[in-house]
């Protein structure tokens, strides 16, 4: 039977009843939100299409909500929560203004992903109407009707307007680590709240780890009686989690780290792993000589009664396996395992744990649950249906979606590596690197290496092209996933270049000598050594240059494979009282990039605009990326905090990527104390960006910059002499010293400089130097723009 006429002819049924929420979703022409409009709204994400129009709606009595179509109790506990949030009595039930909520039916949850999310919100002076496809729909139009309500001199409104919005991508998530440093049930739903705000949908939990096990387990209880430490969740707190999350249109997904990762596990049952230990959980990070055996039937045993349980708490279909860095060299020293490779035609390492993430596939699906794991899980045995989660390198998204995987983008998204949310905005899930191309009319190089990692071994392919100052090199991996080099010198054989790995940007050196080419990767928490030998070059008749870009494009009809992103939240270095600030308000700016229209999002200036006001909006949530800090300093500076000390670190950023690790050398474990002026101080200093953006527009003329630049440089060049008696009061305080002196030293400079007083010439010189220092795992967040003051350009 040919079901395509009936099957039209039902779409466009419900698309009339139902108001045709389908339409800006599926028309490549929708218009975009005029410049006049989008600087009166702050509104995060920005709506697929938005006009504003003439008048507005009065709250100042309250607000009448009426629902037609479908209803649930999430939905009216949703109107609720809108009350709370709305200033004054605005929020108060019974009022003239009336809201009227339709929703077309119940969410199909079996495979939530293709909920349909979209909605439609139109205000007039007299009323406003949300109809939405379904009730996580209407959730995300209430947060938008929240955010557009103006309180000023004339009185709570909201102005009129048509909206017509649905994301860009289906999977838009925050991963947070609850593992490294234990985050509780409260921060968990504080966090939940701000997600909802953002329209995000995806809690990814990461609950197992070489530090600890976070689960309660009825079955095996010795999970979290011995490898938590007792810090866990319950069931109840699980559920809890679950149900508030649901409320707000946020899906649960939970990840168990296997089979790497797991010293946790293995220290309450040791007889998973293929030596007999005693295990113990690691108080240090990094990749621990450990894994679970995967050649015995009693460990898949035990997982799929582990996983049974956890199933029936996190109804989400998609499960989280981890599969990442599981180092294999134990693996590799033991005959048992070999012997079981060879029995298997298992050649190597990944091909036995492809095998185990096959039966492990085979698990899920048993209990109805689908695979989803670190770009390591992805092999050629590796069924389709898995989801691979990308971090490593800008390509393997593309490359995991042309061997036909469905992916998630966390690569660009880490949040503990601290870059700045102008870093996160930049990164789209569809943007694909450009092609390496190496030219044959020129002198090229090729060698495979195989590098030793903390993660077992790696096959690299390395490329030097070029000569002279145009000479360029690339990493690439043999799995897929290209690496460019930069600052690239090759000379009489000796490679120097640079890395930006996911941990933090490395230096490269290496040395080919005849075929051999041996080198390594080190960076300030790691280094990597590896040997190979050449495959290629000019020189090398019958060669060519690798095709290191696997995927060079990603083709329109394969763009359904790409669910969409998550930030990651790594708890390294947070605690219970910092990660709000460490999450917020930056991911603000990764949710907008997953929900809103490309075209959209090409306004850094405004971004930050409306990022500003979402961080006051959670902060009356109860987020506390803010409130934490006065506390934190208070203890810091051992009573109440000095005016200089709040002006200094509202200039400080912690460190970025991995590069305070460094400052805490071999001391950093769990129970090292996160307590420093870097944890007060921000990822981002708001401060600096403003001032940044005072110094551009002074440079090319505007001197209504000039006042408030000179304010803030007469506070900087104050402050090192009004913390001089905490210096000595506070070792803590007179860690960050240096910056303290820097930042008063440069101010004079740059006040020197606005005077026109030439004679600070040689004091110019010194700026660089003092500006760029890293002290106490904390930098100076204004030192380029001071930079850029001082010398005019």
């Amino acid at each position: 039977m040919n079901r395509g006429p009936v099957l039209l002819v039902a779409v466009v049924a419900v698309v009339a009843v139902m108001g045709g929420w389908v339409w800006w979703n599926l028309n490549p022409d929708a218009p975009l939100i005029d410049a006049a409009d989008r600087e009166r709204i702050t509104v995060l994400p920005l709506p697929t299409d938005l006009a504003l129009r003439e008048g507005n709606l009065d709250l100042d009595d309250g607000l009448t909500v009426e629902f037609g179509g479908h209803t649930e109790p999430r939905l009216e506990r949703a109107v609720e929560r809108m009350r709370t949030r709305l200033p004054g009595a605005a929020g108060k039930e019974g009022g003239a203004a009336l809201l009227t909520i339709d929703v077309g039916v119940a969410a199909d949850e079996s495979d939530p992903v293709w909920i349909d999310e979209s909605y439609a919100l139109d205000i007039t002076p007299e009323g406003a109407r949300l109809r939405a496809a379904s009730p996580v729909g209407a959730i995300h139009g209430m947060q938008t009707f929240v955010q557009l309500v103006e309180n000023d001199r004339d009185g709570v409104q909201v102005p009129a307007a048509r909206i017509r919005d649905a994301p860009r991508f289906r999977w838009r998530g925050l991963m947070i680590d609850t593992c490294r440093h234990w985050i509780p049930k409260d921060v968990i739903l504080r966090n939940l709240d701000a997600m909802e705000a953002a329209k995000l949908n995806v809690l990814h939990l990461h609950l197992t780890e070489d530090q600890a096990f976070r689960v309660e387990s009825a079955l095996h209880p010795l999970l979290h009686e011995v490898g938590s430490g007792g810090d866990y969740f319950t069931q109840d707190d699980l559920r809890e989690i679950v149900a508030y999350a649901h409320d707000r249109g946020i899906r649960v997904v939970p990840e168990f780290d296997l089979p790497g990762h797991s010293l946790s596990w293995l220290e309450a049952y040791p007889e998973l792993a293929i030596e007999p230990g005693p295990w113990t959980k690691a108080n240090r990070y990094g990749i621990h000589s450990v894994a679970l055996d995967p050649t015995r039937d009693e460990v898949y045993a035990f997982l799929d009664s582990f996983l049974g349980e956890m199933a029936g708490i996190f109804p989400d279909p998609y499960v989280h396996i981890g599969g990442d860095e599981a180092k294999a060299d134990l693996w590799d020293a033991n005959e048992r395992v070999q012997a079981y490779q060879r029995e298997h035609g298992l050649p190597d390492h990944r091909a036995l744990q492809a095998h185990f993430n096959q039966r492990l596939h085979g698990i899920l699906s048993g209990h109805g649950k689908r695979m989803m794991g670190w770009e390591e899980i992805r092999h050629e045995d590796l069924p389709r249906d898995a989801v691979v989660h990308a971090w490593l390198t800008p390509g393997s998204l593309a490359e995991a979606v042309k061997d036909g995987y469905e992916t998630v983008l966390s690569q660009g998204y880490y949040l503990d590596h601290k870059n700045h949310a102008s870093t996160h905005y930049a990164i789209d899930p569809l943007a694909v690197p450009e092609p390496v191309i190496i030219p044959t009319d020129g002198p090229w190089q090729s060698w495979e290496v195989t590098m030793e990692t903390p993660a077992g071994e790696m096959e690299l392919i390395m490329v030097v092209y070029g000569e002279g100052k145009d000479v360029k090199a690339v990493s690439a991996l043999a799995i897929g996933g290209v690496l460019p080099l930069s600052d690239v010198r090759f000379e009489d054989g000796v490679l120097q270049a640079m890395a930006d790995s996911p941990i933090g940007e490395m230096a490269v050196e290496a040395t080919a000598d005849g075929d051999e080419f041996v080198g390594g990767f080190s960076s300030l928490v790691m280094s990597a050594e590896f040997a190979g030998r050449r495959t290629g070059g000019h020189d090398v008749p019958g060669t060519a240059p690798p095709d290191l870009q696997k995927a060079t494009d990603i083709a329109p009809e394969d763009r359904y494979r790409i669910f969409g992103g998550e930030a990651a939240m790594w708890a390294e270095l947070v605690t219970a009282e910092t990660i709000d600030s460490r999450i917020w308000p930056r991911t603000g700016a990764i949710a907008e990039r997953l929900w809103s229209p490309a075209e959209s999002t090409a306004d850094v200036d405004d971004m930050y605009r409306r990022l500003d006001a979402f961080s006051e909006r959670i902060d009356g949530l109860g987020v506390r990326h803010v409130a934490y800090r006065e506390p934190m300093l208070e203890d810091i500076a051992g009573g109440p905090v000095p005016p200089a000390l709040r002006t200094l670190v509202a200039v400080l950023e912690e460190s970025k990527s991995y590069t305070r690790h460094r400052s805490f050398g071999e001391t950093l474990t769990t129970e090292t104390p996160l307590d420093r002026v870097a944890d007060a101080a921000a990822p981002e200093s708001a401060t600096a960006r403003r001032f940044s953006r005072d110094v551009d527009g002074l440079l090319v003329g505007d001197g209504s910059r000039e006042k408030p630049i000179r304010a803030l440089l007469a506070l900087w060049r104050d402050q090192y002499a009004e913390l001089m008696p905490l210096f000595a009061s506070s070792p803590r305080v007179a860690a960050v010293e240096p910056l303290s002196r820097a930042l008063s030293e440069a101010s004079v400079v740059a006040l020197a400089s606005l005077d026109g007083d030439s004679a600070t010439g040689a004091v110019v010189v010194e700026l660089p130097d003092g500006l760029t220092l890293s002290s106490d795992g904390a930098v100076l967040g204004v030192g380029l723009s001071l930079r850029r003051l001082v010398e005019g350009t």
